[in-house]
């Protein structure tokens, strides 16, 4: 069993743990900012003390101070020795150590604080302080200044303080200051040294003057980063004893300075978003103190995003070398390629940095001034219709936004519709702000004209947008159109009412039509048609069959598709005149829809035939050939005879098939277009005409085969017929027919006159000119007409007339081409060459025999006058002659 006291001395040191701590009433503490400090016998040391009362009471407290060993001329005092201090609160005090002039070295003094609160017991504290006595006494000199290290701040070629210098002797102090190296630091460096300002000072007792002191920086930033000290010495020249001095080491910090100029390839460029500009380069140069490794950047100098729009090569950082060092610059390059996140026509600053570290060593500035892209997102409102009817008009919203960065205009549209569909839109276009602005999107609605003979089942519609007022898409969006099923059938009789002979199968074609849009199994029935309750069978056998007689009862039949069938009726009657009535029925399985057609059989033992041929039969025995150009036109002529031997006469119908998208017809009886059957009796010949004319705008080149087919409305399975084969192809054949010589020959200046012919034998209008050579020699060519229409066949008569020109002096023969072409047409022009040959009249100068004998005379005249003066002038030199020689003789 454990002893009952151990149990006690456990609850009571339980009971201890557990107790609330209690805090002490007052709790003094002393402390000081600066506890040494220097002293002089006029400037004594003061210390500012902090009291703090951490304690919970107010307390009272004595001050008292005690000097150390050693401390022979030292003394100290407080200025507040007694007071109060309020629970958690300061009070300060000054702590003054005063020495005199037997004080040297330092000395400690020891602040001591004794505290009292309304519970005892009191409470302490102590603080020492150090206080170095300097000189002092007769001869003493102090120097002071703020900060003994400074930082060169980049700019000028100086650091530079301001020094105190105070005479705190008792004597009048002449002063001299020296700047001395200090080599406890690097102070070597030949480009850096230190002045003072003035070098000499005299105060008397107790008063200073500040002076300047400087580091030159020779080289200012590009000085080699360390430190350079430099001692300011202070010696009192008058002292006897030559000891009473001072001296502060001063100390000039030049940083690291890592900058760099750089130089720039270009620095503007227009690009589109997307497009790449063409390299830059960027060369940096350490303009620094150091050697410094320089990281390229970019940065938009207005905020913008360029994130990915500068591209800059491998390495993208490189190790500069100090300057004027091998390695001291490098060249970066790198390239721009902007995108859409900024309006177009907008200027983007872009700094191009070299870095080191986080500051910039040096940077320029690239302009990009982005251009416009043209982008846009189409969206719609549902990505299907349904329950879509053939020939409806359902409705969809479609949403546009302009993605690029500029306003656009955008265009709505569709890629190819299937045949019969369209597509309207409301508004058609929008114009719409850049992305980064509002009013940037836009909505239109799609009004989808299905045909009535739309297709069932889906149909995709792809919309598109278009910008930039071009025609490149730049987004789709695809709508799945559900068209319904629609059934339908139709039957189209050639004739429904023939004779034929007891026993005789009669033929009824007839066309059997899907007129659904979508295909279906068509089953074809024949009935009574007095039959009320339901499909019982004719009064004569029926049944149908196809081209080559294979009976059938069912087709099938895409949307749209057709096929030819016989409806087969077995003439029964053996009385003339007997008939029957049979109806013919085509039914959409499992649909509601149907087409009937009622058709009469009639007993007769008589023929009912016709027999067509052409007017003017072509080379090839049952066959036409037809030669049109694009738009241009013909009439054919065909005689119909009636073959049959029914006394009444019969009805002839004329059919033609084949080219009916290329070729447009009409058939006519004596001007009369016919469109139904006409009666003919027995033995008669009628004319038929065929207008054919081709539709505008038709290729050159295209050809196919017409068939015109002549049968009675009695009788349509016996078919007479013609092939007219028809090409598209425009001639053009102008020739030219001269009934006279090409050569003329006239007396001057009679005009040379011809005349021929030109005929369009082409199968177009032809609008003709008419052109001759150029004129030589004067001549001139006069031709009427020279510009004209020509139908195809007409001929139309041209005269050309020739003069000569009027300074002609001797015969001439002139020789002319002139081309008969179409205009714009030169290859197909026709040549013809003519000549006029011009004589002069017979005689002198072409002259009347008068004149001429005129002019002889007169040149007669002419010639003995021109005799007699030389005559006259001969005789009177040999008289001056004969005169000359006889005054010789005389001499």
């Amino acid at each position: 069993m454990r002893p009952r006291s151990v149990t006690v001395v456990a609850a009571l040191m339980l009971i201890a743990a557990i107790a609330p701590t209690v805090s002490a009433d007052v709790d003094p503490q002393l402390s000081t900012p600066d506890t040494e400090k220097p002293a002089t016998t006029s400037d004594p040391a003061v210390y500012e003390i902090t009291i703090r009362n951490n304690g919970d009471d107010d307390m009272t407290y004595t001050l008292s101070t005690q000097q150390g060993a050693g401390c022979n001329g030292f003394t100290s005092s407080v200025d507040s020795p007694t007071g109060s201090v309020n629970s958690n609160s300061d009070e300060l005090v000054d702590l003054e150590v005063q020495v005199d002039d037997t004080a040297s070295g330092d000395c400690e003094t020891t602040l001591t604080i004794q505290a009292t609160g309304p519970t005892p017991p009191p409470q302490s504290d102590s603080l020492t302080v150090t206080t170095t006595a300097e000189d002092g006494g007769l001869y003493s000199v102090v120097l002071t200044t703020g900060a003994l290290k400074k930082d060169y701040d980049l700019e000028g070629d100086s650091i530079d303080w301001i020094v105190n210098v105070e005479n705190n002797g008792d004597q009048q102090a002449n002063i001299q200051l020296t700047v001395e190296n200090d080599s406890g630091c690097d102070s070597d460096d030949e480009t850096v040294s230190a002045s003072v300002d003035p070098a000499t000072v005299n105060l008397n007792s107790g008063d200073n003057e500040d002076v300047d002191f400087q580091i030159t920086l020779d080289d200012e930033s590009e000085t080699d980063a360390g430190e350079h000290c430099f001692i300011l010495r202070a010696t009192v020249t008058n002292d006897p004893t030559n000891g009473a001095e001072d001296n502060l080491t001063l100390t000039g910090v030049v940083p690291q300075i890592r900058t760099c100029v750089e130089e720039l390839d270009w620095s503007f460029a227009n690009l589109q978003p997307g497009q790449t500009s063409s390299p830059n380069n960027i060369e940096v140069t350490n303009t620094g103190n150091t050697a410094w490794t320089a990281a390229v950047q970019a940065q938009s100098a207005g905020g913008e995003d360029i994130s990915g729009w500068v591209s800059f090569d491998s390495p993208t950082s490189k190790l500069l070398a100090e300057p004027n060092n091998n390695g001291d610059s490098f060249t970066f390059g790198f390239d721009i390629t902007p995108d859409s996140s900024v309006e177009s026509g907008s200027s983007v600053d872009i700094r191009i940095m070299a870095k080191a570290g986080s500051s910039v060593g040096c940077e320029a500035t690239v302009t990009i001034k982005v251009g416009q892209i043209h982008s846009g997102d189409i969206s719609i409102n549902t990505g299907s219709v349904s329950n879509v009817e053939p020939g409806s008009q359902p409705q969809v919203t479609i949403y546009l936004e302009n993605t690029g960065n500029g306003a656009d205009t955008f265009t709505l549209a569709t890629e190819p519709l299937p045949s019969g569909w369209s597509i309207s839109f409301s508004p058609p276009s929008h114009s719409l702000n850049a992305a980064q602005t509002s009013q940037n999107q836009g909505s239109s609605t799609a009004v989808i004209s299905v045909p009535d003979d739309a297709l069932a089942g889906s149909t995709q519609v792809v919309f598109k947008v278009t910008g930039g007022g071009g025609s490149e898409t730049l987004d789709t969006v695809a709508l799945n159109v559900n068209v319904n099923q629609r059934h339908e059938v139709t039957i189209d009789f050639v004739s429904t009412a023939q004779n034929g002979r007891t026993d005789q199968i009669v033929r009824f074609p007839f066309v059997v039509t899907n007129e659904g849009n979508v295909e279906d199994t068509i089953k074809l029935q024949v009935c009574n048609p007095g039959d009320q309750t339901g499909c019982n069978s004719p009064q004569w056998d029926a049944s149908y069959s196809d081209s080559n007689g294979n009976g059938l009862s069912q087709v099938q039949l895409s949307p749209g598709q057709s096929r030819s069938l016989f409806l087969d009726v077995n003439v029964e009657g053996e009385e003339n005149a007997d008939s029957a009535r049979i109806l013919a029925r085509a039914a959409v399985f499992g649909a509601d829809a149907d087409a009937e057609e009622t058709v009469t059989v009639t007993v007769s033992n008589y023929n009912y035939t016709f027999e067509i041929s052409p007017v003017n039969p072509g080379l090839t025995p049952g066959q036409l050939d037809v030669t049109l150009p694009p738009g241009g036109e013909t009439t054919l002529s065909f005689f119909v005879d009636n073959t049959g031997d029914y006394p009444a006469g019969d009805d002839l119908v004329i059919d033609i098939s084949g080219l009916e998208a290329l070729v447009i017809r009409t058939i006519s009886i004596q001007g009369n277009t016919i469109t139904a059957p006409i009666p003919v009796q027995p033995g008669d010949r009628i004319q038929v005409d065929i207008r054919m004319e081709v539709v505008q705008g038709s290729a050159n080149g295209l050809n196919g085969l017409m068939k015109v087919n002549a049968y009675s409305a009695l009788n349509p399975n016996e078919i007479s017929s013609i092939d007219i084969a028809v090409e598209i192809r425009t001639i053009h054949d102008l020739r030219l027919t001269m009934e006279e010589s090409t050569k003329q020959t006239t007396a001057y200046p009679d005009k040379g006159e011809y005349s021929f012919f030109v005929t369009n034998h082409g199968n177009i209008v032809e609008d003709v000119v008419i052109i001759p050579t150029e004129s030589l020699r004067g001549w001139s060519v006069d031709i009427v007409p020279d510009d004209f229409e020509l139908e195809p066949g007409q001929t139309m008569e041209i005269e050309v007339s020739t003069l000569p020109p009027a300074d002609l002096i001797s015969d001439d023969e002139y020789r002319f081409t002139i081309v008969v072409q179409p205009k714009g047409l030169p290859a197909a022009g026709q040549p013809l060459d003519l000549i006029t040959a011009t004589e002069l009249p017979a005689g002198f100068l072409a002259l009347s025999e008068d004149a001429e004998q005129i002019i002889v005379i007169g040149l007669i005249a002419i010639g003995v006058a021109t005799v007699a003066v030389l005559a006259l002038r001969s005789r009177r030199e040999s008289e001056r002659i004969l005169e000359a020689l006889g005054e010789d003789r005389r001499v």
